[in-house]
């Protein structure tokens, strides 16, 4: 009954396989770029120059300042790239990973809205490539699809 923490990574391993005896597949969802607030806490360097020169950004839905990751920086990817291997060690079916991908506030990485459109859609073609590459499918809210330069239409991919 308690709320908050995490759980390790046996905790998880466990309650995948006692789903999957029960027919039933776990889809993970890591919600990125938004609702990263305490990532960016521990390692402020996915937050971007842009977005730091701003006073932190836009407030999220939520009253969160700072909370968006930075798809123009390298450390961002280095980021996902840890993350999402292990969530994939942990979670096997093939069905993929929810990203999320929503509630961005506007003004988060720019101004301009077209070039706001264009970094959203680089981090969403960015990780569905790396998904793609291992065999798993693309998942996010249906904000995750509203893009002007879209998604790879080749690749697996399902707005939920």
């Amino acid at each position: 009954g308690r709320y908050g923490g995490f759980y390790s990574q046996d905790a998880v391993r466990e309650v995948v396989a006692y789903a999957a005896a029960r027919g039933i597949a776990i889809i993970p969802e890591i919600d990125v770029p938004g609702h990263c607030y305490a990532a960016i806490r521990a390692l402020p360097e996915l937050l971007g120059p842009a977005v730091r020169r701003k006073d932190r950004g836009p407030r999220s839905v939520q009253g969160f300042q700072g909370n968006v990751l930075d798809p123009a920086e390298e450390a961002t990817h280095r980021f996902l790239e840890i993350v999402f291997t292990e969530v994939l060690d942990l979670f096997p079916a093939p069905l993929g990973v929810h990203i999320g991908m929503d509630e961005i506030p506007r003004g988060a990485w720019s101004d301009d809205q077209q070039e706001e459109e264009a970094l959203k859609a680089h981090l969403a073609r960015w990780l569905q490539r790396f998904l793609a590459e291992r065999g798993r499918i693309l998942l996010g809210w249906e904000e995750a699809f509203y893009m002007q330069d879209g998604l790879e239409a080749a690749a697996p991919l399902r707005p939920v």
